[in-house]
């Protein structure tokens, strides 16, 4: 990872639901459209595009650019996932923080 404070996400779905056309069941996605801002909706509903088990580099623009979203709002939506237990920080690697997206609170 060549961007310092780059976030590599790994997506977990339950294993039923893994498959690449999954993108929530609708108790999940209900409670998260209740819990979380509009803009950390759209970043959860962003994450669940990815099939389990997929790791990535997320880079902050393209998520912009996806959504049309600012820089400002793309970080409270990521403080929104994680302060509602979406985003689990679980280590480090090289300096960067590694986290794992769910698609219901683990909290």
């Amino acid at each position: 990872m060549a961007v310092s404070n780059q976030y590599k996400i790994t997506i977990k779905k339950p294993e039923r639901y893994s498959d690449a056309f999954y993108t929530g069941n609708c108790k999940n996605t209900n409670e998260a459209y209740q819990k979380l801002t509009s803009s950390g909706f759209g970043l959860y509903i962003w994450f669940l595009q990815n099939q389990s088990g997929y790791q990535f580099e997320l880079y902050s623009v393209q998520v912009q650019k996806d959504l049309g979203i600012s820089s400002r709002t793309y970080d409270r939506a990521i403080s929104d996932l994680k302060a509602n237990g979406y985003l689990i920080h679980r280590g480090n690697l090289n300096g960067n923080p590694l986290y794992d997206f769910y698609d219901s609170p683990q909290c």
